[in-house]
């Protein structure tokens, strides 16, 4: 019984779409796939401001110099916004039930299905982020619909 109370804490604790990590979920998290590249290293490029290899246009130094720092209101870190991320639909946003301003955002295919791929903040650790995928049917539809989150994880920043 007393396991249980424990357990259900450990997991009250978390934010939404975020779960703790087991060894060998890490490990099959090493293979989770976006538009044909690693999600870790899409992760990783959307962070440094390169864009993720479903990017289509390059990411020049003058986009990056033309983009002013915005805070972030949960964790009062700057970043700068990408003038070539695509913007986050709506009701990808109410997928995730999380209204931050994204550090990255990244449209692709996930398991063979048009996805966002859109990185946010941690919701409790600022040394580490989280990533979504969400579907984009609710965008191509235009529904008000919230977006089916296909999955989350956690990454160090």
């Amino acid at each position: 019984m007393l396991a249980l109370g424990a357990g259900s804490l450990l997991l009250s604790s978390l934010g939404p779409g975020e779960e703790e990590r087991s060894p060998s979920a890490e490990q099959s998290q090493q293979s989770l796939v976006f538009s044909g590249s690693p999600l870790k290293k899409e992760v990783n490029a959307l962070l440094q401001g390169n864009g993720g290899a479903a990017t289509n246009s390059p990411r020049s130094a003058s986009s990056a110099a033309a983009s002013p720092p915005q805070p972030q209101q949960e964790t009062g870190v700057e970043t700068p916004l990408r003038a070539d991320a695509p913007a986050v639909p709506q009701c990808v946003t109410r997928g995730i039930g999380r209204p931050e301003t994204a550090l990255g955002v990244e449209k692709g295919l996930y398991r063979g299905r048009e996805a966002y791929l859109v990185v946010l903040p941690h919701a409790h650790d600022t040394a580490r982020v989280t990533a979504y995928i969400v579907d984009a049917a609710c965008a191509t539809l235009r529904t008000a619909a919230k977006g089916e989150v296909l999955h989350s994880s956690s990454y160090a920043r």
